[in-house]
C-alpha cells in the first residue's frame, strides 16, 4: 500500500489497487492448484467461487491486512503442491522465499501453512531420502534470506509487542 500511496497520494485507493495485486495472486494460485488437481475448467470454476465468496468480496473493498495473508498463504500453498514433496528443488526454494515473503507480511503465515504442509509430507511420506532434506533446508534458508533481515533489525519492537499482547 506504502508504494501505491507515492503514486496516487489517496489511502483510498491505494489500498485498493494494494488488494487488486493480492486478489490477483490468489485467483492465479488458486488456478494452479486446482488445475494441478483437476483441470483448467475446473480451475476457473474454483477460482470464481473463491472471488465470489463472502470474505473475499468484503475484503476487496477494505484495506486489512488479512486480505493480503489470504492472497500470500495461497500463493505459499501452490509453491508447496509444487516443489512435489520437496523433490524439485527450485520450487522448494520458491516455497521458501514466499513463506519469507509471508512472514514480512503477518507473523500468523506458518500457523496457517501446518496442515498444508503435513498433508504434502504425508501424502509424500515414501520419498523421504537424500533429495528431500536437502531441499528442505533450502526452502528454509530461502525462507531466512527473505525474512530474516527485517527480523533481525525489529526482533525488540516484536518481543515488545508480544508482550504487550499477553496483557491485554
Amino acid at each position: 500500500t506504502g508504494a501505491f500511496m507515492l503514486v496516487v497520494r489517496r489511502l483510498a485507493v491505494a489500498a485498493a489497487l494494494s488488494n487488486l495485486v493480492f486478489l490477483g495472486l490468489l485467483v492465479y494460485s488458486v488456478v494452479q492448484i486446482a488445475r494441478r488437481a483437476f483441470d483448467l475448467r475446473t480451475a476457473f470454476l474454483a477460482a470464481s467461487l473463491v472471488v465470489m465468496s463472502p470474505m473475499v468480496a468484503q475484503f476487496e473493498h477494505e484495506a486489512f491486512v488479512d486480505f493480503a495473508l489470504l492472497g500470500i498463504t495461497s500463493w505459499c500453498v501452490w509453491r508447496l503442491i509444487a516443489t512435489d514433496g520437496f523433490q524439485n528443488r527450485r520450487a522448494s526454494i520458491a516455497f521458501g522465499a514466499s513463506v519469507g515473503f509471508g512472514l514480512l507480511l503477518k507473523q500468523l503465515v506458518p500457523l496457517y501453512l501446518i496442515g498444508p504442509v503435513i498433508a504434502v509430507l504425508w501424502f509424500h511420506r515414501h520419498r523421504h531420502g537424500r533429495i528431500f532434506f536437502t531441499n528442505l533446508a533450502f526452502s528454509l534458508l530461502a525462507m531466512l534470506v527473505v525474512a530474516l533481515p527485517w527480523y533481525a533489525i525489529h526482533w525488540q519492537v516484536i518481543l515488545a509487542t508480544g508482550q504487550f499482547n499477553q496483557q491485554v
